[in-house]
């Protein structure tokens, strides 16, 4: 099973900054999100269909759409990012679609 933690963070730099605090991203620091079990390369990029309108082979085959920013030497932990399209679809969202959002990802 995977075992990740969503966060944000205003640069690449910053994000893979988060690797040298002990425990990872802190809430009081970044916005987090655990998620275990929910991949971030395959899901992100179903997500990002899914918000977007474009295909799963389209959305990840975009510039940044799971791209490692860490070390590939990393044994435990990883930062990967999310494309540029799938950042703003997330920042855009309006909360009264997102029940509608979430409908389409179960099915």
């Amino acid at each position: 099973m995977v075992m990740c933690d969503y966060s944000s963070a205003s640069d690449d730099d910053v994000a893979v900054r988060v690797l040298d605090q002990p425990g990872g991203p802190s809430p009081s620091v970044f916005d987090v999100v655990p998620l275990r079990g929910i991949d971030p390369v395959v899901v992100m990029a179903q997500l990002e269909a899914i918000l977007t309108g474009c295909t799963y082979d389209e959305a990840s085959e975009r510039p940044r759409a799971g791209q490692v920013l860490s070390s590939p030497e990393a044994e435990s932990a990883f930062i990967v990012s999310v494309s540029d399209s799938l950042q703003d679809a997330l920042a855009s969202a309006a909360d009264t679609r997102k029940p509608a959002y979430a409908r389409r990802s179960s099915s």
